[in-house]
């Protein structure tokens, strides 16, 4: 799956008027003003499935990359590792973002 999505500059706005876009930081998806977003998901054997989502921002020239590991432990038990990166120049809103690893089990009941 990709998708490009364009959100449009505000004009005319008052300034007692508060924009969701405004102030551009991280922890708000629509930062930037252009974004390319895709996902891909590939099951492999029974147990084992594999995923990656990735968003670019061409203004702002960042990049983010999500890739997932998820595998079958007992019947209706899975257990993932899911890593986040973040790569952009230091003036970016995500140069603070770092990097994570996350584990996880669910459970399906």
């Amino acid at each position: 799956m990709a998708e490009m999505v364009f959100n449009q500059q505000r004009r005319g706005v008052g300034p007692e008027t508060t924009i969701i876009i405004e102030p551009l930081q991280a922890d708000n998806i629509a930062f930037s003003d252009l974004a390319i977003v895709t996902s891909w998901q590939y099951p492999f054997r029974l147990i084992h499935s594999f995923s990656i989502a990735s968003m670019f921002f061409p203004t702002e020239q960042v990049v983010f990359i999500s890739p997932n590991y998820t595998r079958s432990v007992y019947t209706n038990l899975d257990m993932s590792l899911l890593s986040q990166l973040f790569i952009g120049s230091s003036n970016s809103p995500l140069s603070s973002a770092g990097y994570n690893l996350i584990g996880m089990f669910t459970y399906n009941f």
